[in-house]
């Protein structure tokens, strides 16, 4: 006998059971105290080792890419862990509470931006209500940072920062306030060419008059 209990209501708690079978009696008492026949039931509790708690993904958390991490606290009894993938084996504890979350595709590297004269043009897809960051740089690491906007549309135009090579990159920001990874740099070279007094490249013929023999 682990316990022998009596409540006024139709529910009773007990604490600390170590797993295992069990057996349950209940009888009723009427209000002269008089007790009625058994009604027994049999259960197994399996119940350790408790579930990890899980710390990633967050719960409702939203997540950009093709692939996701999952972490969970390390549990002292524990030797491995088993995700849902095949039928529980061996002494598995019981699971975790279900943790829902959405995987969002990173943004589709823009095309090479367009060099005219005076600025540089880039385009690429967008969803309605996005906004964009788009960062231009002298490196890749974008230490050197030339222009950094934030735009309504998928579409930027920028000065020509000057000749040589830049880099460009791009972030998305949804709606509900998710902000997407960088793009992959990219980059792009403006060309060394001889300038007029508007600042636009000389032309012979069908190409610039470069300056770089």
């Amino acid at each position: 006998m682990l316990a022998d209990l009596t409540t006024a209501g139709a529910e009773l708690r007990f604490a600390d059971l170590p797993d295992g079978d069990y057996l349950l009696r209940v009888r009723a008492i009427d209000p002269q105290g008089w007790e009625g026949y058994d009604a027994d039931h049999r259960f197994r509790l399996k119940a350790r080792p408790e579930a990890p708690l899980p710390s990633s993904p967050a719960p409702g958390a939203v997540l950009s890419g093709e692939r996701v991490s999952l972490a969970w606290a390390a549990h002292a009894e524990a030797g491995s862990y088993r995700l849902q993938i095949a039928g529980p084996g061996g002494d598995a504890g019981p699971w975790g509470d279900a943790r829902g979350f959405e995987i969002r595709p990173p943004p589709p590297n823009p095309p090479p931006p367009r060099i005219g004269d005076e600025s540089l043009s880039l385009a690429w897809e967008g969803q309605p209500g996005q906004r964009f960051d788009v960062q231009l740089a002298r490196d890749p690491a974008f230490t050197q940072g030339v222009a950094s906007v934030e735009l309504d549309r998928p579409a930027v135009e920028l000065p020509l920062p000057g000749s040589g090579r830049f880099w460009v990159r791009l972030r998305v920001r949804d709606p509900d306030g998710f902000i997407g990874p960088w793009t992959a740099p990219q980059s792009v070279d403006v060309p060394h060419c001889l300038r007029d007094g508007s600042g636009r490249c000389v032309r012979a013929g069908d190409g610039i008059v470069d300056t770089v023999p």
